[in-house]
């Protein structure tokens, strides 16, 4: 079992995955248990769909990014 730092990144990231994912009508096979490499394919599909250049906004663009952004502090720590 992992860090529980990691496991609650991994849930954040899950959950700010799947909320833009609704959105765009995205089907993502992510969730807390997911691999690492099933995180990253998810992520980058809904990242596809919600770009401005794409048809997204800003506001979804920036959840995501976020998302990234905090997914790689967590595994600096670890």
């Amino acid at each position: 079992m992992g860090c529980p730092a990691v496991l609650k990144a991994r849930r954040a990231l899950v959950i700010l995955i799947r909320a833009p994912a609704v959105t765009y009508n995205v089907v993502v096979n992510c969730n807390r248990v997911s691999t690492d490499e099933e995180a990253a394919r998810s992520f980058r599909k809904v990242l596809l769909k919600a770009h401005p250049g794409h048809g997204g906004n800003t506001v979804d663009t920036g959840w995501v990014n976020d998302a990234r952004a905090a997914w790689h502090t967590c595994e600096e720590v670890v």
